[in-house]
């Protein structure tokens, strides 16, 4: 229950953040504006002596700047994060130490100069809570805090987050993908939605599987409107989802980044799977299978970050028309680390969920 209302708070505070995005008179002078990222989830995976954390891309951002908390129970404040001292890190780490000095000293304190996710703090101690959020930078300003989230590295960790969750929609029903966790024995898959007032909040455990996916046409509610009955999916509601990995003894990893399915009775094609790019020089060639369906797909779009966590909504879309099997395309690209998802778009221009997410990097 504590997690869905952490995460009904996470989606008030998004759709507060969306309709203040909306235009507004513009002032004769402006202050400077840094990228909007309130609501922004992070993930604090715990190891032995160490946490790895994972955010998503942020529009509008040239770096990010991690502030983390050693050794507080109680979750600290926005204003209480910012209060440590920064140094900066080359864009090319994804690992740095909290403990020693790296490469100025520094004790609470900031993580800057960051380009992508993930990056692994490593020196830790185990036994001790740490707290965690980033922020975004562009050359005008920089953001609000992200969400503040704990992690306790430990000799015996939870086991990790599940990576590449997808919600693909179908006709009252939603397909939940994503990619394994070595150590989970079963996951939990959690559903929220919100209309008004109204709201629901419902789980489903999930035996570990090759497949990796849930087909969810129906859900018992334990909160909120329908509690106590299970129910199929409704056509045109917004579903929320989230996934969480549960291990042999039954400790439970930290949930993964949320994703949402609209049911429909002409709903969009399926995700593609994307393969591991081919680098040659400066060429980048993705591949992907052909995704059937009714309506026919007719284009696929490629979305292109420089951050990981591309989406729909961040990356930079090009349109794929259908020609082979499997599918192709190649693009010269600078050098530089590169993150990719694909869609697919059918006859009737609905498009699909982003599918699993690869990087290139070009030399």
């Amino acid at each position: 229950m504590k997690k869905f209302w952490a995460y009904l708070l996470l989606l008030i505070l998004i759709i507060i953040s969306l309709s203040a995005c909306r235009p507004k008179d513009t002032p004769a002078e402006e202050e400077p504006v840094g990228p909007k990222i309130i609501g922004a989830q992070i993930i604090a995976n715990a190891g032995d002596a160490k946490v790895k954390l994972d955010w998503l891309m942020v529009p509008d951002t040239e770096t990010y700047n991690i502030y983390y908390i050693e050794g507080t129970d109680s979750k600290p404040s926005s204003t209480e994060m910012k209060a440590g001292s920064k140094f900066t890190i080359s864009s090319g780490m994804t690992e740095v130490s909290a403990l020693s000095d790296l490469p100025l000293t520094q004790t609470n304190g900031v993580v800057a100069g960051l380009v992508s996710a993930p990056l692994t703090v490593t020196n830790l101690k185990n036994g001790t809570k740490y707290w965690f959020a980033f922020s975004a930078v562009n050359a005008d300003a920089e953001s609000a805090l992200s969400t503040i989230i704990s992690a306790t590295p430990s000799d015996s960790p939870p086991p990790a987050t599940p990576q590449n969750v997808r919600a693909n929609a179908g006709n009252e029903k939603v397909t939940v993908t994503w990619n394994p966790v070595a150590d989970a024995t079963s996951y939990n898959l959690y559903c929220t939605w919100t209309t008004g007032t109204d709201y629901g909040s419902g789980s489903i455990t999930i035996p570990g599987q090759a497949s990796n996916s849930k087909v969810v046409d129906s859900i018992y509610w334990s909160a909120g409107t329908g509690e106590g009955t299970t129910t199929g999916l409704t056509n045109e509601k917004v579903y929320i989802f989230y996934l969480t990995a549960v291990n042999a003894t039954a400790v439970e990893g930290n949930p993964s980044f949320m994703v949402y399915a609209v049911p429909s009775e002409n709903p969009p094609p399926a995700a593609p799977v994307l393969e591991t790019p081919a680098v040659v020089g400066s060429n980048v060639t993705l591949t992907w299978n052909v995704v059937t369906a009714t309506p026919a797909v007719t284009s696929y779009n490629v979305y292109v970050g420089t951050a990981k966590g591309v989406t729909k909504g961040t990356g930079v879309p090009s349109s794929v028309s259908v020609i082979t099997n499997p599918m192709t395309t190649t693009a010269t690209l600078s050098t530089g680390k590169y993150y990719f998802v694909v869609t697919a778009v059918n006859a009737n221009g609905k498009e699909s969920a982003e599918s699993n997410e690869m990087s290139a990097l070009v030399p």
